[in-house]
């Protein structure tokens, strides 16, 4: 669990880095919400903030040189962003509604 300071996983968290030969690094609150608004933005993937934590840490080591950015890296997503609802509502803003038609749509965006 990503809000529990020593988790109960933490020794198998330590086994699996050293036996991969990886690293574990911190991220803040405000690096996870950029990177879970990124991650809805840009794959349309509605993730919750647990979930984009290792894509803000990835960035920072990508960012400090710890690891090639031109490397294929991938990222398993098993959280959907309504385990967390009150941090989707608050990176969502306004909700929009509209008929279930083009013209509607239209409307509801202002084209």
């Amino acid at each position: 669990a990503i809000r529990i300071g020593k988790p109960a996983s933490w020794d198998l968290a330590i086994a699996a880095r050293d036996e991969s030969g990886g690293f574990i690094r911190a991220v803040t609150d405000d690096e996870i919400l950029r990177a879970q608004a990124d991650i809805i933005r840009l794959a349309g993937i509605f993730v919750e903030p647990a979930c984009a934590a290792p894509i803000a840490g990835l960035r920072n080591a990508i960012a400090d040189g710890s690891i090639d950015g031109s490397q294929r890296i991938v990222a398993v997503m098993t959280g959907f962003g309504l385990k967390d609802p009150d941090t989707a509502s608050r990176l969502i803003g306004e909700i929009r509604q509209s008929d279930a038609t083009v013209a509607g749509v239209r409307r509801a965006l202002g084209w």
